[in-house]
């Protein structure tokens, strides 16, 4: 493990115990993970078949349970030792765990129809190690197997607008920088890099070709706006029901994420 993999396996481990809470099952978290489920069944239904599925940067197994629990086949693995062990206390023999590091030796023969990372899991790596995942995760899928991410993109109106207005001009463009932002994940520091839809696309354009974009949170507000939205639930379902009235493309880099589904190629040329 190198240092970079050491800091982020760090800054999630701090952040294990308390994800859940935080995020998962805050009112955020709730709505945006629904609008993500939303678009994974429209994959799913033109499905005929149980699907082997891998899920990477699993967090505490809430994904891998609800694809289990559609009666998909499902590898849950994080970088995370932490992370793992909050989502083996909830698999009930639904899905398997394993280490991300111990993936390949383990399961070296698997191939998989779909490999699935939610929640800007991808975000903490730069395009380089982004660049090297693309290779590893070809060699995962069966021909014309699926890639399904959701990152934070680059240009979060939410975002810009909210922090505009409290006059904090470099955190409303600090997606745009190019070197990586610092975030505080649990009680770390983890350096987060954001990606336009059409430059995580262009870095898997050698393996993968894009069938799907759609915004996940165009309208529904950023996970860090939860206290402001807790006693304003008539307002959340509001704008829940907006953010279902633009599931344009074109929205997606506007959006806190992007759901990008990428189709692996049968032959690289």
């Amino acid at each position: 493990m190198n240092a970079e993999e050491e800091i982020l396996t760090s800054a999630f481990d701090s952040a294990a115990l308390s994800y859940d809470t935080d995020f998962t099952f805050s009112n955020m978290g709730i709505l945006q993970r629904k609008r993500v489920y939303y678009f994974l069944e429209k994959i799913l239904s033109k499905e005929s078949k149980r699907l082997e599925i891998l899920e990477i940067n699993c967090g505490t197994g809430e994904d891998a349970r609800w694809f289990a629990e559609k009666g998909h086949s499902v590898i849950a693995t994080d970088a995370s030792e932490k992370m793992i062990d909050m989502a083996t206390h909830k698999k009930q023999e639904l899905f398997e765990v394993c280490s991300y590091d111990k993936l390949i030796k383990k399961y070296s023969n698997k191939k998989f129809d779909l490999i699935f990372s939610n929640f800007g899991g991808l975000n903490c790596i730069n395009e380089v190690q982004l660049k090297k995942l693309s290779a590893d995760l070809f060699s995962l899928l069966k021909p014309g197997g699926k890639f399904v991410a959701v990152l934070m993109g680059k240009k979060c109106l939410w975002e810009q607008i909210y922090f505009i207005l409290k006059l904090n001009f470099k955190k409303a463009f600090r997606r745009l920088s190019s070197t990586g932002v610092d975030a505080v994940i649990g009680d770390q520091i983890q350096k987060t890099f954001y990606y336009s839809p059409a430059e995580f696309a262009n870095l898997y354009a050698k393996e993968f070709k894009t069938i799907m974009k759609k915004p996940v949170g165009f309208v529904l507000p950023p996970s860090y706006l939860e206290s402001f939205f807790k006693n304003k639930t008539w307002l959340l379902q509001l704008l829940n029901l907006k953010e279902k009235v633009f599931p344009f493309s074109f929205l997606s880099n506007f959006a806190d994420h992007y759901f990008i589904v990428l189709q692996r190629s049968n032959n690289i040329s």
